[in-house]
């Protein structure tokens, strides 16, 4: 047993299950080799393996022995216990799980599983958690049975109880665990983070003051208090905390990443910058860590170190709004420090090793001003409702000092609106519209002739719409992911560009009238809304997203035709518009065409898969076709990505009732209800 214990010591695991095997078949009536070699085994994540060993020293071992081994199998379970958790958190996202064999080592015995191939399912696998919890709970019962003096088994338990929600036994366990050993560091770390965990920041924080009291050095305690003082914006402690615990520990990356946020708090921009930096070596893929970097090198005035981070961040995550945001809030902050001659020499310096061409004080705030501006049309193009970018555009506009131009009355408008000032916001748009109309004769005679004859639009409509004919839907196309996120209104950078051209009027009036629309539906009028986007479409037969609005109208109108037709030119236009897949899947399910509802579905989950009405609308046309599985599932998904929805959990408790799972149909309708949900379950 030594010799197996030194090479498995060694990771050497193969030469000691060699040896043990061999000391098994010199005397196999010793529980202690035994014990030995399911050590073995859980170091090869055998743990069911393990386990069977565990079952037949036990019955070979002394009274004295018991505890141990009953401590050792329940941890053992634990362990088996937390696999299990991962492989249904997989099925759950609808992921494959294979079935995993465990590797004995032992010719001709029977390979145990996790589950068997066929009970590779979340029902299956909830089954199976339920009762090794149950058996977990019940081994280490038994080891303090064995010894009552031994405070371990109460400290894993309660981490037991904490993982399965029985909080109240946990408490109990801990509270019992110190009673036996006041000095144990574990359970007064555990009772400091349970209690964390409910917002009992001064109790955890005692907690850990009697931690630290008995043993201190024990950087995780410091790190913990650290983290309660975080969360209560005591910053000066969080800070000491943080520091002290790097010292004991200091491979703790996340006490040197908080201790970086603190000090961001204590305006220790340059200590913080130390703390970004040093994780930053450890972790370069962190997207979160550039941010905070970025903006502590901003505070620093180190313009040119932000900007490349920011921009090595948009080059990573296309779709990172923030990243945008950030890039061109440091753009704007070196175009106001070039009006400010204390910090005037930071920004020309930075603009000097981005080997700007020389350009007069005034030009080169324009020109920073013109970068900031294209970051924040970047960012809205991602999402377009965002009011921090809307508030940041607005403030980018007030700076360049020209409310004449047309996208600060949109911009406005766009502000309104979401504050629900409908009134205010249709009195921006109308003079974004009329300051594009006066952008060129021509368009302005044409729109006069729109205006005049409300019906030339729609002619002009059809006739257009015969050269844009939709192909037929193939399973096997799908687009790319990272596209279709495109909302409801959007401002359209691509045409900003070229103003000055007819055309580029044109698209830009088209993405003004389009909006304006939008206001016009909010405000119930209908045919005012549907004449301008109307209108748009004339001036700009691509424009995608009022062929989603039309579409949209048409549905709520229960004109399911034109919102087929609608919604299948906005994704020939488009193939990465998500929401109009989610569109039209929703008005095939309307017309019980389900093959076809779940092909659009299926593509907008590709394109958009963190929209939880994409998820819902899948589990609908499941329901019609009577898998119910598939829909449970379905809702499951829509859950996650909109956990505090009350309706999902009023669906799904719906479902499971119908297939007499009452008391996860019970959870479900009570988390709704504990969510405000007062309609009927």
């Amino acid at each position: 047993c030594l010799l197996s214990e030194s090479l498995h010591s060694m990771g050497d695991t193969e030469a000691s299950l060699h040896v043990i095997n061999l000391a098994i078949a010199s005397d196999p009536g010793c529980a202690k080799s035994y014990v030995r070699r399911a050590q073995c085994y859980i170091g090869n994540h055998a743990y069911k393996t393990a386990i069977l060993d565990y079952d037949h020293a036990l019955t070979l071992a002394d009274k004295s022995e018991l505890y141990r081994m009953y401590y050792e199998r329940a941890l053992c379970r634990s362990q088996l216990l937390s696999k299990a958790w991962n492989q249904l958190y997989a099925m759950q996202r609808g992921e494959r799980v294979p079935c995993y064999y465990e590797n004995n080592f032992q010719s001709g015995q029977p390979l145990p599983v996790t589950l068997s191939a066929i009970d590779m399912n979340p029902t299956c696998m909830t089954a199976f958690i339920k009762q090794t919890y149950v058996d977990t709970a019940a081994d280490f019962t038994k080891s303090m049975k064995a010894s009552e003096v031994m405070s371990d088994p109460y400290v894993e338990r309660a981490a037991l109880y904490a993982l399965g929600g029985e909080f109240n036994r946990a408490y109990d366990d801990l509270a019992t665990a110190i009673k036996i050993d006041p000095h144990n560091l574990n359970a007064y770390i555990s009772a400091g983070v349970l209690k964390c965990k409910f917002s009992m920041y001064t109790a955890s924080i005692e907690c850990f003051d009697k931690a630290l009291k008995f043993h201190p050095h024990c950087a995780l305690a410091y790190y913990n208090r650290g983290v309660a003082y975080h969360i209560l914006n005591v910053w000066a402690q969080a800070d000491s905390d943080y520091t002290k615990s790097i010292a004991l520990d200091p491979t703790n990356m996340d006490a040197l990443r908080n201790r970086g946020i603190a000090r961001c708090h204590l305006m220790n921009f340059q200590g913080a910058a130390e703390d970004f930096e040093d994780v930053h070596k450890n972790a370069p893929d962190d997207m979160e860590l550039h941010m905070g970097l970025g903006y502590v090198y901003l505070k620093l005035s180190r313009f040119t170190e932000a900007i490349a981070l920011f921009r090595s961040l948009s080059s990573k995550n296309p779709v990172a709004i923030d990243a945008y945001l950030d890039a061109g809030n440091t753009f704007f902050t070196m175009a106001l420090c070039m009006t400010d001659s204390t910090n005037m020499t930071a920004a020309a310096a930075a603009l000097a090793t981005t080997n700007a061409p020389a350009l007069s004080k005034a030009d080169t705030s324009k020109s920073l001003l013109q970068q900031s501006l294209h970051c924040y049309l970047r960012a809205t193009r991602i999402n377009p409702t965002d009011v921090n970018i809307r508030l940041n555009l607005a403030a980018l506009f007030r700076a360049k000092g020209d409310e004449s131009n047309a996208d600060f009355h949109d911009e406005r408008a766009m502000m309104l609106l979401e504050t629900g000032q409908f009134a205010h916001a249709m009195e921006h748009m109308n003079a974004a519209v009329n300051i594009s109309v006066a952008l060129s004769p021509i368009v302005a005679m044409e729109y006069t002739l729109l205006v005049k004859n409300k019906a030339m639009a729609l002619h002009e409509l059809h006739r257009r719409r015969q050269q844009l004919t939709p192909s037929a839907p193939h399973p096997t196309k799908r687009a790319e992911e990272n596209g279709g996120r495109t909302r409801r209104m959007s401002v359209a950078a691509e045409v900003l560009a070229d103003k000055k051209s007819i055309l580029g009027i044109k698209k830009t009036l088209s993405v003004h009238l389009a909006n304006r629309g939008k206001v016009h539906e909010l405000m119930l009028d209908v045919d005012a809304a549907r004449l301008d986007y109307l209108n748009a479409v004339y001036f700009d037969p691509l424009n995608f997203d009022v062929y989603f609005h039309l579409g949209t109208l048409a549905v709520h109108e229960r004109n399911l035709n034109d919102a087929i037709e609608y919604f299948s030119q906005a994704l020939v236009i488009n193939p990465k518009l998500g929401v109009a897949s989610v569109n039209l899947g929703v008005v095939y399910l309307l017309l019980q065409s389900y093959d076809l509802a779940l092909y659009h579905l299926d593509m907008a989950s590709t394109l958009i898969p963190d929209c939880a009405f994409v998820w819902a609308n899948k589990a609908c046309v499941y329901l019609k076709l009577d898998r119910v599985d598939d829909a449970v599932r379905n809702f499951s998904y829509a859950m996650k990505c909109m956990p505090t929805f009350a309706p999902f959990y009023v669906y799904r408790g719906r479902l499971l009732s119908s297939q007499k799972h009452l008391h996860d149909a019970m959870v479900d309708f009570a988390a709704a209800l504990k969510m405000g949900y007062t309609g009927e379950l």
